[in-house]
């Protein structure tokens, strides 16, 4: 889906408010690569970030099939859920320094993940 094996630094970040307004906007979580989803509020008021924060990871959790964690623990016996995978994503993306594209990736693929200086 929109290039996710050409491009290591692509993610995709949902809201309630701005993709919720899609019909489409669970399939296009489904179809986005678990290691590539982002989760944000798009909210202007800063009294409901939490909470549209909260509705689109609960409908992440709900679409992924992944267990919604009630309490933080580090390391997890069983498998992680949303929770700990958008923390994941977002360190990452924080992060930079993705993959580079593998020596068969076009001129014009290697071109487009360059950096802009």
């Amino acid at each position: 889906m929109f290039g996710q094996d050409r491009h290591t630094n692509i993610y995709i970040s949902f809201s309630t408010i701005v993709n919720g307004k899609s019909s489409r906007y669970k399939t296009l979580i489904a179809a986005c690569a678990d290691d590539r989803i982002l989760a944000e509020s798009d909210y202007d008021n800063i009294n409901m970030s939490t909470s549209q924060t909260w509705d689109i990871v609960k409908t992440i959790a709900k679409v992924k099939q992944l267990i919604i964690e009630m309490t933080w623990q580090e390391k997890l016996e069983e498998e992680r859920g949303v929770v700990h995978r958008l923390k994941q994503n977002w360190e990452r993306f924080r992060e930079g320094n993705h993959a580079p594209l593998s020596a068969h990736a076009s001129a014009r693929q290697r071109q487009m993940n360059e950096p802009i200086s």
